[in-house]
């Protein structure tokens, strides 16, 4: 999408006027703690201290309890563990350890504090107390580190991850593939997010990053995704079938790396259902992660690598795949060699398809003061296939060369600026470049005739295919977001 100056500003003035959000739970990429602090009798303890500190990156959120004893503290970052301290003078503290906040989550922890005589150091604070009290809504379903770290990944692609859900409908059956149906809604009513950020194709109505490339985000950098199939808030954009919203991973104060290799080719495989050995097929998968602090406590790096090597043959009207007789096939050769095509048996056969991929994240995350927080994100994907959507009855010239680049920037700021008021200001630019070739000249760019039997169930064709005929795809997007809570 390209903006003129003037339409810019008329966008940016709009989405200004329509910057306000009341669902706290809503902030996307961020989670909530919320409870009641009371004493021995139940009564409210006001303006007990309440601060939630990250102990792997050292993200500290604070407030004071409000005349309910309420407290809330929003915008902190998906992870853990947190320590939860609420100190009061008069009353001996308590803590809570080893939390774990996901996305979008709002954890009620409520505690209760014994009177104790302490003496605690002088509690400056500048913010009022508010009674700020929400409520989650819709139906959520997550997956997290946990299955993301030891499920099996077929293709790596962690959008695969919503077969789990038992409304969620791919297509094709095979993979999502960015395309996937959720309650029976059209596949493109689905809204796909990354890190708050828009990461949706426009022109084809699936996920960014195109349902042809195994993965358009590496594994390694998807921290957690929730499926969000009702009730959610305006934040999430304007999709009647289901959110798909993963936030990715950060660095901590520990340095942290990983990597991995896997392998398979056709003397790791076994024959198919017809006792037919497999040959020339092998997969390469590789990949790597790396994080750690830049400055502790403050600025953290994470940074992931994850491609994917294949080749495999495929079968463009062989005897086998077409099932059409010897002899109709090559009444249907001579006739194109008949209206000039040369050498017709040449598109026909077994012919080798390859699909590379390579993915590259980077991730800055800045924690400029306890109350402001910026994250800065990068993710580049290359995938380039050779004789790609070739069916059984085609000739080889209805595929052709595909390429798919994508960037994706994102940058974010989150503002804690009283017990009631927080802000998240994001914007995104991504550039997304699709270009679909003939397969060569002239045979791959003549109109695709189709001829079939008498009973219509098999056919022979040559051609290009009409679906993808000289599509030039390039897709710009300009995304700013401010949610004021």
């Amino acid at each position: 999408m390209l903006l003129s100056p003037r339409r810019f500003v008329l966008w940016l003035g709009a989405a200004a006027a329509l910057c306000f959000t009341t669902p706290l739970d809503a902030q996307v990429t961020t989670g909530t703690f919320r409870g009641r602090i009371t004493n021995n009798d139940g009564q409210p303890v006001v303006n007990a201290q309440v601060i939630a500190r990250n102990t792997a990156t050292g993200v500290v959120r604070g407030t004071l309890t409000d005349g309910s004893g309420r407290y809330l503290l929003g915008l902190v970052p998906p992870g853990g563990p947190y320590t939860l301290r609420v100190e009061s003078i008069g009353f001996a503290a308590e803590e809570r350890a080893n939390l774990q906040l996901s996305a979008g989550d709002v954890q009620t922890i409520d505690i209760q504090l014994a009177v104790q005589a302490v003496q605690l150091q002088g509690i400056e604070a500048s913010v009022a107390a508010q009674r700020v009290d929400i409520a989650q809504t819709g139906v959520v379903q997550r997956v997290g580190q946990e299955q993301i770290q030891n499920l099996p990944a077929n293709g790596r692609d962690f959008v695969d991850f919503l077969n789990l859900s038992t409304i969620v409908s791919p297509h094709p059956e095979v993979t999502t593939g960015g395309q996937f149906s959720v309650g029976g809604a059209r596949t493109s009513g689905t809204n796909i997010q990354v890190d708050g950020a828009d990461a949706n194709n426009v022109f084809f109505a699936e996920n960014r990053g195109s349902s042809r490339s195994p993965f358009a985000f590496s594994l390694e950098s998807i921290r957690e995704f929730q499926l969000i199939t009702n009730g959610w808030d305006v934040e999430y954009g304007s999709y009647q079938g289901g959110v798909m919203n993963a936030v990715t991973k950060g660095g901590t104060n520990d340095f942290e790396g990983s990597g991995f290799y896997f392998n398979r080719r056709e003397g790791f495989t076994a024959k198919d259902f017809n006792l037919v050995e497999p040959s020339e097929f092998e997969v390469h998968q590789f990949g790597a992660s790396v994080s750690g602090p830049i400055k502790r406590d403050r600025l953290h790096f994470f940074a992931s690598v994850d491609g994917q090597q294949k080749n495999q043959p495929t079968f463009a009207s062989t005897a086998s795949s077409a099932n059409v007789p010897d002899s109709s096939r090559a009444r249907f050769l001579t006739a194109l060699a008949n209206y000039g095509v040369s050498s017709p048996e040449r598109y026909y056969g077994i012919f080798e398809q390859t699909q590379d991929n390579l993915v590259l994240f980077g991730r800055l995350d800045w924690t400029i003061s306890d109350a402001h927080r910026l994250t800065l994100r990068q993710n580049y994907s290359d995938f380039e296939q050779v004789n790609d959507r070739i069916s059984g009855n085609e000739a080889v010239t209805g595929g052709g060369p595909f390429r798919d680049r994508v960037h994706s920037t994102v940058a974010e700021l989150n503002s804690v600026f009283s017990t009631n008021l927080f802000n998240t200001f994001r914007v995104q630019f991504s550039y997304e470049d699709r270009p679909r070739p003939p397969f060569e000249e002239p045979a791959g760019s003549i109109p695709e005739i189709r001829v079939n039997n008498v009973f219509g169930s098999n056919r022979l064709s040559f051609g290009g295919d009409g679906t993808i005929f000289r599509n030039r795809l390039e897709e710009r997007k300009l995304q700013l977001v401010d949610n004021l809570t």
